[in-house]
């Protein structure tokens, strides 16, 4: 029997206290540094110390009825990033850990974690972001696990094993270059329902056409292929500041066309862009993308806790590629 207790953050050590004259209860095991003691028939164990990423702290109680109780204390991150399921047909926990963060850059904000299908009951989907490489560990553990014909690497942690997904992700970079200057802000009309309106409702592009500053967009991508069991989904990411942006993608003939392929109301977080579906076009040779943005002026009617405008607004800050990648992992029990 497991059970996972958090510690909170700052916290220097935890400490854990149960009743020790009950007959049958005893305490089995520690971690190194712990200190034990007994007051007044409780026993407490104090000086329990955790690390990110570390399952070493444990403590072990007998119970009366001869079960063995495994307490597994973990920091208040590693806390957030368990998941309970089912594999092989056994109730299971799996921390799954990004091994390589980038410093200052959230992990989690493409819905990584772990899923595993009834039909396959030995196969996990694991998906991260942004890392090329992310462990996981599973609790009761299993003998071993298979990305494909690749058999992954497991380290001791604690009384557990972490096996570590090293996935070699192509080099993907993006750039942007202003190539028009905006133009004044729009007013934003309020329609009937006291909501504002988009520009052009009628369809046409004309206030784009006037006044958006607009930014030639170039991504590249280039490496090995993926091994298999490995899928990826590539995400353009725009960070800007402006009232509306709309990306487009022309086919690289001169004709002047070009065709709408999705447009975001700004509200302070940034656009992201799939790449699944028009990342063939996008990466073809003379492919020409833009992002355009209308200028937001420092009276509109847009109320969010972004500080004040003290100008008209149509920036790109940055532009990149997010690498999201999912990980079919064969687990033998």
């Amino acid at each position: 029997f497991l059970m996972v207790l958090t510690v909170a953050s700052g916290s220097d050590a935890a400490e854990f206290a149960f009743d020790s004259s009950v007959a049958g209860v005893a305490l089995l095991s520690t971690p190194p540094g712990a200190q034990v003691r007994v007051e007044g028939g409780v026993t407490i164990v104090s000086n329990l110390s955790v690390a990110l990423y570390d399952f070493s702290c444990t403590v072990a109680l007998s119970t009366p009825s001869g079960i063995t109780v495994t307490l597994l204390f973990v920091s208040h991150e590693d806390g957030l990033s368990v998941w309970k399921g089912s594999l092989s047909g056994r109730p299971r926990l799996f921390f799954t850990l990004p091994s390589q963060p980038v410093p200052g850059v959230e992990t989690i904000d493409v819905d990584d974690g772990i899923t595993v299908d009834p039909a396959t009951p030995n196969v996990l989907r694991l998906r991260a972001g942004r890392a090329a490489s992310t462990s996981v560990t599973i609790v009761p553990s299993v003998t071993s696990i298979t990305i494909g014909s690749v058999a992954l690497k497991a380290a001791a942690n604690g009384p557990f094993l972490t096996w570590t997904t090293p996935v070699s992700l192509p080099a993907a970079t993006a750039a942007a270059t202003l190539l028009t200057a905006p133009g004044a802000p729009r007013v934003v009309p309020i329609g009937r329902t006291g909501v504002a309106l988009p520009p052009d409702p009628d369809g046409s592009n004309d206030l784009f056409a006037a006044a958006a500053a607009v930014y030639g967009v170039s991504v590249t991508l280039s490496g090995a292929p993926l091994p298999t069991g490995v899928s990826l989904d590539l995400r353009l990411r725009f960070n800007y500041t402006g009232d509306v942006a709309r990306v487009y993608l022309a086919d690289g003939t001169g004709s002047g066309n070009a065709t709408l392929l999705e447009d975001n109301f700004w509200n302070g977080r940034p656009f992201d862009l799939g790449l699944a579906r028009y990342s063939p076009a996008i990466l073809a040779p003379g492919a020409n993308l833009t992002l355009a943005i209308l200028p937001l002026g420092p009276d509109a009617p847009i109320y969010a806790a972004f500080g004040p405008r003290a100008a008209p607004q149509a920036v790109l800050h940055s532009v990149e590629v997010v690498q999201v990648w999912d990980a079919l992992l064969t687990c033998n029990p």
